[in-house]
C-alpha cells in the first residue's frame, strides 16, 4: 500500500512538471546579467556540497533582482523541496500563483505544498481552485489532480472531487480504482472492495490487473480479509464474475480451504463457458503449494469431464506427478503408462516413460526395471530432456545393482561423446567412484584431481575434493582404505546399514561420512549424534571443523537452537580461519544476526 502511495506521489510531481513548463510560467523578461553566470555557478556548487541554506539565500536575492527568470525559479523551488522548507515554499508558491493566476502547474504546486505543511483544509481549497483551469474532457489533468490529492493525504477532498466528477459525467464507475484505494486507506474495506471489484470485473485496461492485485493484497491482511471476502462472495454470487471467482479461489488455496477453492473453480469454469481452464489453474496452484491431494481431485474431475482439449497432456502429467508425490506409486505408474499409450508426440511419450523409470529407481528400489524404461527412451524417443536424463541415470542404476562392468561401459560411452558439461562432469565423477570401490586408490585420486581441473566450477568438485582428502590425509593406511571403499560401495548401492558397519572401523572419518549419509536421508537426529561424537571425541581431527560447520547448518534451521548455531559459527571463524567454508560460515552468521535484530 505504501509503495502504491509513493508511486502516486511521483505521479503528482510529474503532473506539476508536465503542466508547468517554465516558458509558460513566467512572463517575458531579461535577467540582470551582471555577475549572473558567476552567481549561478556558486549556487550549483553550494547545492552539490549540500549547503542548501546558502544556496537558498543566494537564490532569493537573485529572484528579487530577476523575478521572472525561469532558471532561478526552478532552482529555488528545488532547494526549498530538498531542504523541506515548506513554509518558505508556500510563500513562494503563492507569489508564483499571483504572478501567473491562470497557470495550472503553479496552482497544483501550491496545493501540494499546503498538503505537505499539514494544512489539509487549505490544500483542499487550493485543489478546488485548480478545477476552473481544467476542461471537462481533459482526463489527464483530472487524473493528475486526484492522484496528487491521494499521494499527499487529502483523502476526503479526493473523495468529494471524485463524487463531483461522477455526477458531472453521469458515470458512477469513474475513478473507481482511486476511490477504492482511498476507501481502503480509510479502513472501509467492504466499500473499497465494491469499487475495486467493479474495476476488475468490467475494465480491460491495466487498471483491472491493478485492482485484482490490490484485492488479493487486502485479502491477505487479517483485518480486511473478512470484509473483502464477504463482499466478493456476495458480488460474484450476483454476477458470477470469472475474475472475482478466481480471486476467491486463489485466496482459499492460500489459506488451505481447498473445498471452497474447488467450488470457486467449478463456478469460475461455468462463468468461463466450460473451457476447463479455471480447473487447470486450480490444479497448478495446488501443486505449486505442494497440496497434492486437492491437485489429484481437481485433475480427476478434469479428466472425467474434459476427455479432450489442448490442456489434456499437461493435466495428465500433473495428475501422475501428484499421485507419485502422495506415495501412490502404482497409480502414478498407471497414469504415466496411459500417457505413453495415448499421446502421439515423441516428447510426451519419452517424458512419461522416463517418469516410470524414475519411480522404479528412486521410489520402488527396482533399478533393473528402471533400466528397461530408460533404454526404451534412449532407443525410441531420442529427443528432449528425458532422453538426456535417461542416458545419465542408466549407469547409476547399474552401480546400484552392483554391475560395475555395465556401469563402466555406459560411463565410458558418455565420456566418448559430446554432451553438456554437467553430464560429462557427472560421468567422470561416477567413473572415479568405480575406481575407488574396485580398490584402485591411486587411479581414483588421479581421476578426481583431473575432474577438479577440468570442471573447477562444477557440481561435483566439493565431493571430489572430499574423497581426495580422505585418501591423502585421513586414510593413509591401506587397511583402513579397504573398509572405506567398501562403505562407499554400499552407499552407492543404497544399503546404509552395511555402509555404516564398514565405516565404523574408520573412527573420525567414518563419523563425518555417516553424518553426511544421514543428512542425505533427511535423518538430522542421527546426523547430529554422529557429529557430536566427531567434534567432541576427536579434538585434533582433520574433520572436526567440517563437522562443526555441518552441525551449525542443521541447528540454524531450528528456532530453539539459533544461539547455539551462532556460537559454533563464531568458533569456526576464530579457530579455523583458513578452512574453505569460512566465507559461507561468515555469511550464515550474518544472516542469523540480521534475523535476530529484525525479530
Amino acid at each position: 500500500m505504501l509503495r502504491r502511495l509513493a508511486a502516486l506521489a511521483l505521479v503528482g510531481l510529474v503532473v506539476v512538471a508536465t503542466f508547468c513548463p517554465l516558458s509558460a510560467q513566467t512572463t517575458s523578461g531579461s535577467p540582470d546579467t551582471s555577475g549572473y553566470d558567476a552567481k549561478l555557478t556558486t549556487v550549483r556548487q553550494l547545492i552539490r556540497t549540500r549547503n542548501l541554506d546558502g544556496a537558498t539565500a543566494l537564490l532569493e536575492v537573485m529572484l528579487e533582482q530577476s523575478p521572472t527568470d525561469p532558471v532561478v525559479i526552478n532552482l529555488l523551488r528545488n532547494t526549498y523541496e530538498e531542504s523541506r522548507n515548506y513554509a518558505k515554499a508556500e510563500l513562494f508558491a503563492q507569489r508564483l500563483v499571483e504572478q501567473n493566476p491562470r497557470d495550472f502547474g503553479w496552482r497544483m504546486y501550491l496545493a501540494e505544498i499546503e498538503a505537505k505543511l499539514g494544512e489539509l483544509g487549505a490544500a483542499e481549497k487550493a485543489y478546488r481552485e485548480v478545477m476552473p483551469f481544467v476542461t471537462p474532457g481533459d482526463s489527464g489533468r483530472l487524473y493528475g489532480i486526484v492522484n496528487s490529492m491521494m499521494a499527499f493525504g487529502v483523502y476526503q477532498g479526493a473523495l468529494d472531487l471524485i463524487d463531483s466528477l461522477r455526477a458531472q459525467s453521469r458515470n458512477p464507475r469513474a475513478f473507481g480504482f482511486q476511490r477504492g484505494m482511498i476507501l481502503q486507506q480509510d479502513r472501509r474495506f467492504a466499500d473499497a472492495t465494491t469499487e475495486l471489484f467493479a474495476v476488475m470485473a468490467e475494465d480491460s485496461t491495466p487498471a483491472a490487473g491493478d485492482a485484482e492485485r490490490q484485492l488479493l493484497s487486502m485479502m491477505e491482511y487479517t483485518e480486511a480479509a473478512p470484509d473483502v471476502e464477504r463482499s466478493l462472495s456476495a458480488m460474484t454470487g450476483e454476477i458470477n464474475s470469472a475474475r472475482g471467482l478466481r480471486l476467491l479461489m486463489s485466496h482459499a488455496i492460500k489459506v488451505g480451504e481447498y473445498e471452497r477453492a474447488f467450488s470457486f473453480a467449478i463456478r469460475q469454469d461455468s462463468a468461463a463457458k466450460l473451457t476447463g481452464l479455471p480447473l487447470v489453474d486450480y490444479v497448478r496452484q495446488c501443486l505449486d503449494r505442494k497440496s497434492y491431494q486437492p491437485a489429484v481431485r481437481g485433475a480427476e474431475y478434469i479428466l472425467s469431464h474434459y476427455p479432450s482439449g489442448p490442456f489434456l497432456p499437461e493435466i495428465s502429467f500433473r495428475y501422475a506427478e501428484a499421485l507419485a508425490r502422495l506415495g501412490r506409486h502404482r497409480d502414478a505408474l498407471a497414469a504415466y503408462e496411459n500417457i505413453a499409450t495415448r499421446f502421439p508426440t515423441v516428447i510426451d511419450r519419452g517424458d512419461a516413460l522416463f517418469a516410470v523409470g524414475d519411480i522404479y529407481m528412486n521410489d520402488l528400489n527396482d533399478p533393473a526395471r528402471a533400466i528397461a524404461y530408460f533404454d526404451t527412451v534412449v532407443q525410441k524417443y531420442p529427443r528432449g530432456i528425458s532422453y538426456l536424463k535417461s542416458i545419465r541415470q542408466t549407469p547409476l542404476c547399474y552401480m546400484i545393482l552392483g554391475d560395475t562392468a555395465s556401469a563402466s561401459a555406459k560411463l565410458n560411452d558418455i565420456l566418448s561423446r559430446q554432451f553438456t558439461e554437467d553430464i560429462m562432469e557427472e560421468a567422470a565423477y561416477r567413473r572415479a567412484l568405480l575406481l575407488l570401490i574396485s580398490g584402485q586408490f591411486d587411479s581414483t585420486k588421479a581421476a578426481l584431481r583431473k575432474l577438479m581441473v577440468d570442471y573447477p566450477r562444477g557440481m561435483y568438485v566439493n565431493d571430489a575434493m572430499q574423497v581426495v582428502l580422505d585418501l591423502d590425509q585421513v586414510l593413509p593406511d591401506t587397511k583402513l582404505l579397504v573398509p572405506y571403499s567398501v562403505a562407499v560401495r554400499y552407499q552407492i548401492r543404497r544399503l546404509p546399514d552395511s555402509a555404516r558397519a564398514s565405516l565404523a572401523q574408520i573412527a573420525d572419518a567414518a563419523l563425518y561420512r555417516m553424518a553426511d549419509m544421514d543428512i542425505q536421508r533427511s535423518d538430522t537426529a542421527s546426523a547430529l549424534a554422529d557429529l557430536d561424537r566427531l567434534t567432541g571425541n576427536f579434538a585434533q581431527s582433520f574433520y572436526r571443523p567440517y563437522g562443526l560447520k555441518m552441525t551449525a547448518d542443521i541447528l540454524s534451521t531450528r528456532p530453539d537452537q539459533i544461539d547455539r548455531a551462532r556460537d559454533i559459527y563464531k568458533e569456526l571463524l576464530e579457530k579455523y580461519p583458513d578452512c574453505p567454508f569460512v566465507s559461507d560460515a561468515r555469511k550464515r552468521l550474518r544472516r542469523l544476526d540480521e534475523a535476530g535484530k529484525i525479530g
